[in-house]
């Protein structure tokens, strides 16, 4: 499955959510995931939100540009990361002190 990860963060307002994910859907993608959290001392929005890509019509780049004039209206901050872009890490333990040596 091709999917996209959006990391988006701003200062909080009422309607984030629904402006968000309105944007989404107009362009016909599904959301398998959306998390949100409020630091309501900072006054900050942040939302992890995952897409489906399988039945994208349009290109990553048509995807990038419009949402960044979407991103630009609302003044959000964010990161878009692809799964198939993702690197494959290994992580390699012992149990002995020998590597500290």
């Amino acid at each position: 499955m091709r999917e996209a990860i959006f990391l988006i963060q701003c200062t909080d307002r009422k309607g984030l959510l629904a402006e968000i994910s309105a944007f989404f859907y107009g362009k016909s993608f599904n959301i398998l995931q959306c998390r949100q959290y409020t630091d309501i001392q900072e006054n900050r929005y942040f939302m992890r939100i995952r897409l489906d890509l399988s039945d994208m019509a349009i290109t990553r780049s048509a995807l990038e540009r419009d949402f960044a004039g979407f991103a630009a209206g609302l003044k959000l901050d964010y990161s878009i990361h692809y799964r198939e872009d993702l690197q494959k890490v290994a992580i390699l333990v012992s149990k002995t002190s020998h590597c500290l040596y």
